[in-house]
């Protein structure tokens, strides 16, 4: 690898798919390479509707500030299957969920 790649964290959340897969990846944990030229919000924009929030205010934030992504969308899942804590803490009341 060259000092000039750009590096990314990223951690598969593994129960998604298509874009939202790729998104939650790039926002949690691992290190992978990206392309020369990768901007998250043309990533951002494939998804029906996405929101980043301040961490401490909970207030909105723009696409390439550093925040929790909330996504919503046909792409999401319902919620965990048989566990309804799990749901309620990752999917909020209006369908957001936190990344």
């Amino acid at each position: 690898m060259h000092y000039t790649d750009v590096i990314a964290q990223w951690m598969p959340c593994t129960h998604l798919s298509g874009v939202f897969f790729t998104l939650i990846s790039l926002s949690e944990g691992a290190t992978v390479l990206l392309l020369p030229g990768f901007r998250i919000e043309l990533l951002l924009t494939s998804i029906e509707r996405y929101q980043v929030l301040d961490l401490e205010t909970g207030k909105p934030l723009a696409a390439e500030k550093d925040g929790e992504i909330l996504v919503r969308g046909p792409q999401l899942m319902l919620g965990y299957l048989n566990k309804p804590e799990a749901t309620e803490n990752a999917i909020d009341a209006d369908g957001w969920y936190r990344t």
